[in-house]
């Protein structure tokens, strides 16, 4: 079985052959139906005799594989997810996409992103936005275009948001923090670029690593695409009650949200 699923504005295959991974997928993912593309890149999904639940490996710059242990009765999908979210940022590193864990709305034509770790109000968040603006729930991935930083959905969510006017201009990002009273304020770095990357998959994939030359050289890629990100884009910390309060902040001071410059093409 192969499917389509959504990366930046083409797609990337993944192929299986598990019943029940097929019905994980299809529930989870964001399938294409009907690729416009090759797909940018693959990915194999294999049952094996293996010591942990799951490996990772390259085949080539642009194939990948996980392996699942064939022990298992029954996959354990929010792991599962994770590796491959892992490899996919891996690959998609040459694409200069990154990755993060955040939920994500538009507002008068500029993406906002939340990000924090899972149970912090991400989804929350979004859920006082307007359905049709709805980017992503859980993950988003952040590109450059015209060095520009733009959003695309994340490709491990059903999203049910019918906004599909693709790409969408980064405005802010902010990290998340309850509280019983709702504001934001600044964020200096180096916290800034360290925000950025505790926050995207594969950085906290790499915690797990043993400190070699490749740790060093994927963490400084990591560390780069943040900075850039960071010096780019304004980056705040956001304290909020469960409720819709926050959204008196988005745009100020009043004018701040005009429409794009330039077209992104």
């Amino acid at each position: 079985m192969s499917y389509h699923i959504r990366f930046l504005s083409g797609s990337f295959e993944l192929c299986t052959t598990s019943e029940t991974l097929k019905s994980h997928i299809l529930k989870n993912y964001s399938i294409i139906d009907s690729p416009a593309q090759n797909p940018l890149f693959t990915i194999h999904v294999f049952s094996k005799a293996i010591k942990h639940k799951f490996e990772i490996k390259m085949v080539s710059k642009n194939e990948g594989v996980v392996y699942l242990n064939d022990a298992w009765g029954e996959i354990h999908f929010n792991e599962f997810s994770f590796y491959l979210k892992c490899l996919v940022q891996f690959i998609g590193f040459k694409y200069d996409a990154f990755l993060i864990h955040a939920s994500s709305f538009v507002h008068e034509g500029y993406g906002y992103v939340f990000s924090g770790k899972s149970g912090i109000g991400k989804s929350t968040i979004v859920s006082f936005s307007n359905r049709n603006h709805i980017v992503a729930d859980d993950t988003v991935f952040i590109t450059r275009i015209n060095n520009q930083f733009v959003l695309f959905p994340s490709s491990f969510e059903k999203n049910n948001s019918l906004y599909e006017d693709f790409p969408i201009p980064l405005q802010k990002i902010f990290f998340l923090h309850q509280c019983n009273k709702t504001y934001v304020n600044d964020i200096q770095s180096p916290l800034k670029e360290h925000l950025c990357m505790e926050n995207n998959f594969f950085f906290e994939l790499l915690q797990q690593f043993t400190v070699t030359h490749e740790y060093f050289t994927m963490k400084s890629i990591i560390y780069e695409f943040a900075h850039e990100l960071s010096q780019s884009v304004a980056i705040q910390n956001l304290y909020f009650e469960k409720n819709q309060k926050f959204l008196s902040l988005i745009g100020l001071p009043k004018g701040e949200l005009n429409k794009p410059k330039h077209k992104i093409d």
